[in-house]
């Protein structure tokens, strides 16, 4: 299976003498979890599924990359780039620029234009 690993790194808050709030979650700038960024499969149709009606708008058509962070999909993109849902959420817009970021170095287009860079 081909995924797109990133370790993800959240700054958590701090009360202005530097202390860190006794409920914030995770050590500053440290890591919190894996985001995957892969092809979607059939297994995944129940969680974009889910996400879509998070989202309140209609899953993306034809072939996918999803993004996950520790198993939870946060946002799938179509392939073609011309569709995207996320959790509505500033994690679900990260994970959703981190997907359309792949889609794009992986498309075909993209390629070719790098192909003809290189033989100027």
């Amino acid at each position: 299976m081909l995924a797109l690993r990133h370790a993800v790194v959240m700054n958590t808050p701090t009360i202005e003498n530097g202390t860190t709030p006794a409920n914030a979650s995770g050590a500053a700038h440290g890591r919190i979890g894996d985001l995957v960024v892969r092809i979607a499969a059939a297994g995944d149709r129940d969680a974009i599924a889910e996400l879509a009606s998070r989202s309140g708008a209609p899953a993306p058509s034809g072939a996918l990359m999803v993004c996950e962070l520790d198993g939870r999909v946060l946002a799938a993109v179509s392939v073609s780039g011309d569709e995207a849902i996320a959790e509505p959420t500033s994690r679900g817009a990260a994970a959703a620029a981190v997907t359309r970021y792949r889609v794009a170095q992986l498309s075909p287009r993209r390629r070719v234009g790098r192909l003809s860079a290189i033989a100027a």
